[in-house]
């Protein structure tokens, strides 16, 4: 089986959005799904009959899942308690991983991801599949294991043995006399705000008494004094429950309310305990005239789990930072990976608005104290901090004002750059386009876009149309050559005419590359990791003719994340192997070269240490490099512009008769060489992925024979490159250290 990680009591989602773990006292959401066997289950129909509903969140990959499912606990718990014993309690496992196919909780061949065993063996208890239950009950981690009483009320408990499972029964609200109502829950607006806010709230009753409850009526007290009440009537049998949307209300002061449950059924309530709600609203004291801010974000041990924004009245997002993964589950590449450091962001607001500032955490313990002492403070020009925080859960947002403060009109950010970049053969043309947000009060109605590289300004762009101010616009300029290897930077000139009010993400890069070769003689390396019999590569020419191949042919060009190989597939590598593969190009002749490479997980080569791979000329040059350990990809491709119809090859002449020895080497390599005349020479040693190891100083060395000796003890075991060159050329030849 592949990639079990086992830890001790639980794994963190890495696919789930920060929708935070349903906290204690929640009601627990209905759901209806069907079991591995065919039977179907709704959980308000069993609470309804009175049962104690368990039920465990894992995944089939997940080791403390696996440890606790086989400890027997709820096993034992079922037998005892289920059907077949007292008939008080239900157990269900939730399969709620939407990663994995059915066949990886029976250990079937077909399994599309990894599981520990047939969870179904010797489990008495139903089994569901069903990832839509996970998400509902905003699963964090696994496994998540809920314990829900008759009364709908959730608590979350750890993996406890049976009878401690059991006595949580104790703890269950019962029904106590004939009329008795609870308000269960509140929905409505409270804590701080800034601009007066209208609402109408929304309360959960829920019936507590022996009889159904019939009517009642709500009242709502605003600082102390009744401001209206509503009645209501239905029908709701014992532990039911239904939201009240209550009159529409507008606050525009701090405000202690009281929402209070009366005549249930028309005489006094059974136990009054739980008849009213106490919240509060109090109007924001952060307020700042100075539309230039700064927000100091200090991370945990966890930077990868943060992401904020700052919002306006309206609710556009104006300015926003960290994995945005982490809110909605868009994709981002702007995760935070520095721990317990400091980021500084410049923010400027446009005009006077009541503004939002929130921050997410995806793991539920924010930023502080418990991996670190993360804070976020958000000061104003003048050191004023407005918002100050860390220690919260899983969303925390705080509203402050702007007021009396001037105007920012013209402003506007590149948020995203979705024009091509990679690797390229010959003259690359294309038209970019990019994703541009209104940040300024103006509406925007023209853009100035200016291309540039290492080399200078390649061209100036002028765009035209409508983005109003907050709202994002897609721009589309006019066509751009890309010939030399650099990367491109487009920068936004100015706004209406004007220049950009503020340097904010006024920039963004697209990385191309342009890897030659003169040569019609290539060396493919390759080091894999511990899965190498996931991996197939090729290499086709610019008519699309594959003129190197290798690897998993099950696998093959397209096979990338199908999960399908084994490793006795065809052309299968073993673990960790080392490729080392010559190619030859046809003489003569200028072409384009795609190498590919292709894993069947889709997890690249990221176990088991890593790898990498780099591609040489016949003179051991590097062409491309690529450390892969860090990447995750089902496949990934590279150009190579091979330019064979020329001359005049960057080689290093006068040099002959080459000799390193010995080779492999342990300690001192000796290298020896003929000069056909005096040279001004320097030799120096590179790894495979073209990073300087050693070097001997730059001498002249005379005419006939040279012999020099090279210190290699310090060097890991591994195969490097021997670089002789001057100021203009060079020559490289392979050697291997083997301690």
């Amino acid at each position: 089986m592949k990639k079990i990680f086992t830890i001790l009591l639980f794994i963190v989602l890495a696919g789930f959005t920060v929708n935070a773990q349903l906290p204690d006292g929640s009601i627990a959401p209905n759901f209806t799904a069907t079991d591995l066997d065919g039977n179907t289950w709704e959980l308000y129909d069993l609470l309804d009959q009175g049962k104690t509903v368990i039920i465990d969140l894992s995944a089939t990959w997940c080791g403390p899942c696996w440890n606790y499912h086989e400890s027997g606990a709820l096993e034992q718990l079922y037998e005892l308690y289920g059907p077949d014993g007292t008939d008080e309690v239900r157990v269900f496992m939730i399969e709620g991983d939407p990663s994995t196919n059915v066949d990886c909780i029976y250990n079937l061949p077909g399994c599309n991801s990894s599981t520990y065993g047939d969870w179904t063996e010797g489990t008495p208890y139903p089994i569901i599949n069903d990832d839509f239950i996970a998400e509902m009950y905003a699963l964090t981690y696994w496994p998540t294991i809920y314990h829900i009483c008759p009364s709908r009320i959730l608590t979350e408990i750890p993996q406890l043995a049976t009878e401690e499972i059991y006595l949580m029964n104790d703890n269950c609200p019962v029904a106590v006399g004939d009329n008795n109502a609870a308000i269960s829950a509140y929905d409505g607006f409270s804590g701080i705000f800034c601009s007066a806010k209208t609402f109408s709230p929304v309360v959960t009753i829920q019936n507590l008494g022996t009889l159904n409850l019939t009517s009642l009526t709500i009242e709502f007290y605003r600082n102390g004094v009744l401001e209206f009440s509503n009645d209501w009537a239905g029908d709701l049998a014992t532990y039911g429950l239904e939201d009240i949307i209550m009159d529409e209300l507008t606050i525009g002061e701090d405000t202690e309310f009281e929402i209070r449950i009366i005549n249930v059924n028309g005489v006094a309530d059974a136990d009054t305990s739980n008849n009213s709600y106490f919240g509060q609203a109090n109007f924001s004291t952060s307020i700042t005239d100075s539309n230039f801010l700064t927000l100091e974000l200090m991370t945990d041990g966890y930077p990868g789990e943060t992401y904020w924004e700052i919002s306006d009245e309206s609710g556009v997002i104006i300015y926003k930072g960290g994995n945005q993964y982490v809110k909605d589950g868009s994709s981002s590449d702007n995760a935070y990976t520095e721990t317990n450091y400091a980021y500084l962001f410049e923010i400027a607001l446009p005009k006077d608005d009541c503004y939002e500032f929130s921050i997410y955490d995806s793991y539920g313990d924010g930023i502080c104290c418990a991996e670190g002492n993360g804070y976020y403070r958000l000061k104003d020009s003048n050191g004023i901090i407005l918002l100050e925080g860390g220690d919260f859960e899983s969303i925390e947002s705080t509203p402050f004002s702007l007021e009396n403060a001037g105007v920012i009109n013209d402003n506007a950010a590149i948020v995203y750059y979705s024009g091509e970049e990679g690797s390229f053969c010959g003259d690359f043309v294309y038209n970019p386009f990019f994703t541009v947000q209104n940040i300024g009060a103006n509406l925007i109605s023209s853009i100035k876009i200016e291309a540039s590289n290492t080399n200078g300004v390649l061209t100036n762009f002028d765009w035209s149309g409508v983005i109003p101010s907050g709202e994002f616009g897609t721009i589309q300029i006019g066509e751009l050559t890309v010939s030399e290897n650099y990367p491109v930077t487009f920068r936004i000139v100015s706004i209406n005419g004007n220049p950009d009010e503020l340097d904010y993400q006024n920039s963004i890069v697209a990385n191309f590359s342009k890897n030659i070769t003169k040569h019609n003689f290539m060396t493919l390396i390759m080091e894999l990791d511990d899965y190498a019999y996931e991996i197939y590569w090729q290499m086709t020419n610019g008519a699309g003719d594959v003129i190197a191949s290798g690897g998993n042919q099950t696998v093959g060009p397209n096979g990338g994340g199908a999960r399908v190989a084994t490793e006795d597939d065809p052309g299968a590598y073993g673990a960790k192997a080392f490729i080392l593969e010559d190619i030859v190009l046809p003489e003569g002749v200028d072409d384009c070269i795609d190498f590919l490479l292709v894993d069947d997980y889709g997890d690249g080569l990221v176990d088991g240490g890593g790898g990498y791979f780099s591609i040489e000329n016949g003179d051991g040059e590097i062409v491309v490099a690529m450390d892969l350990t860090p990447v995750y990809f089902a496949d990934i491709n590279t150009l190579i512009d091979a330019q064979l119809n020329t001359s005049g090859l960057d080689k290093l002449n006068g040099v002959e008769a080459i000799e390193l020895f010995p080779n492999p080497v342990t300690d001192e390599l000796n290298i020896q060489f003929i000069l056909i005349e005096n040279q001004l020479l320097q030799l120096g040693v590179y790894d495979l992925l073209g990073k300087k190891q050693l070097m001997l100083e730059e001498s002249q060395l005379m005419n006939g024979k040279n012999q020099l000796s090279l210190d290699v003890s310090v060097l890991k075991n591994g195969l490097y490159y021997l670089r002789i060159e001057n100021e203009e050329k060079q020559i490289t030849r392979k050697f291997t250290v083997l301690h």
